[in-house]
């Protein structure tokens, strides 16, 4: 972040830098701070440093732990922030296209239990205001009852084992096995060698986890021994630093557990693919190439194993062979609008269908000199 004179006679001054993302300056009333949205400390908050002079006068400073983003400042010391987020919530949908009993249920990244009776998703924590705390809740679609299991950083998608007693999920930088009855915690992976994405599938002996992950410089497929806790690299995409360039997502294991199909995003090119890749890292094959304006949500593999299953923009259940070709209706249409993602329940009769909507909210803090002050 710079201080630049304004009536352009002179160089621009540093006022921060840190290894974080800084943005959305703004002056305070009196002109002797300059607020900040940073993540500087591994979350996002409003920051401020002291300015005299045109140059920081001082280290920055915390001035509240929320993601917001400074848009003004008032002469009584009061301060306008913007925030957004997804208003995401699940549909359960029949295949003959109507909507099911419980239409919709709050929250994102469903994942149906192997018995089909129960979605397994991850829901925003509304007592921690706009801090991205999830909670991982398992919903009974005959009952609506639900269970709710806590702990911090938890993200991406659950992993129902085959048992259905427990899921596979992350919480922070490890990986946990999650008892549906206890709610107890049990550590699988310590950490990840990369950020973990949460997209990801559990071969069928259950020994092997296969999941998305992301650095600096690349997006890759990772098979992870549950056993061993080795990892390695099934297949690596590039990704360039200043953006994000490609986007993995959606993993789905080929019924003989021999090739795994995903999508992914190129946002220099506006396409979206898809792609599968045996298990062993051979054979990456681009099975087809669609425009970004024409979304659609890839969910799986035919029974046969012989084609890859998507719904269209339209709400059609679209099936194209697994080699690359012709994408062919299928004759089911679902009555769903402004989808995110689908998944079908184990007998292929219902999907859970997400849908969202941005939520955009503007808040006041008041007295801002006196909060600095008490963080001195």
């Amino acid at each position: 972040i710079y201080v630049l004179p304004a009536d352009g006679n002179g160089a621009e001054i540093e006022l921060v830098r840190t290894t974080g993302r800084n943005s959305s300056p703004i002056w305070t009333a009196d002109g002797n701070h300059v607020l900040f949205k940073s993540d500087r400390n591994g979350s996002f908050g409003v920051w401020a440093v002291p300015v005299s002079d045109g140059k920081a006068a001082g280290p920055a400073a915390r001035v509240i732990a929320v993601n917001l983003a400074p848009i003004a400042a008032t002469r009584t010391g009061a301060s306008y922030y913007l925030t957004g987020s997804n208003d995401e919530s699940v549909s359960i949908v029949e295949s003959t296209g109507q909507r099911g009993a419980s239409d919709r249920i709050a929250g994102s990244n469903p994942m149906w239990s192997p018995d089909g009776k129960s979605i397994a998703l991850l829901r925003q924590n509304s007592a921690v205001v706009f801090a991205n705390r999830f909670d991982l809740i398992v919903h009974s679609l005959d009952t609506g009852e639900e269970k709710r299991f806590a702990r911090e950083g938890i993200h991406g998608a659950a992993v129902w084992y085959r048992d259905g007693r427990s899921l596979l999920i992350a919480a922070g930088p490890a990986l946990y096995r999650v008892d549906v009855t206890t709610g107890e915690f049990t550590e699988v992976l310590p950490a990840v060698a990369d950020e973990y994405r949460g997209d990801a599938v559990l071969s069928a002996d259950e020994k092997t986890l296969y999941f998305v992950a992301r650095s600096a410089t690349k997006w890759a497929i990772v098979a992870a021994d549950l056993t061993t806790r080795q990892e390695r690299d099934v297949l690596v995409l590039e990704r360039p630093v200043a953006r994000d360039g490609r986007n993995v997502r959606s993993l789905f294991l080929s019924p003989n557990g021999k090739s795994i199909a995903f999508g992914w995003r190129d946002y220099d090119t506006q396409l979206q693919h898809v792609d599968s890749v045996d298990v062993d890292g051979t054979h990456h094959r681009e099975v087809a190439t669609i425009p970004q304006s024409q979304p659609i949500a890839l969910f799986g593999w035919s029974r046969d194993g012989g084609a890859l299953e998507f719904l269209d923009q339209q709400g059609r259940i679209m099936r194209m062979p697994a080699i690359g070709g012709t994408a062919d209706f299928t004759g089911v249409k679902l009555a769903v609008e402004r989808f995110a993602a689908a998944r079908p329940s184990p007998d292929g009769t219902r999907f859970a269908v997400v849908t969202s909507g941005e939520v955009s909210e503007l808040w006041a803090i008041d007295n801002i000199p006196a909060l600095l002050k008490a963080r001195r």
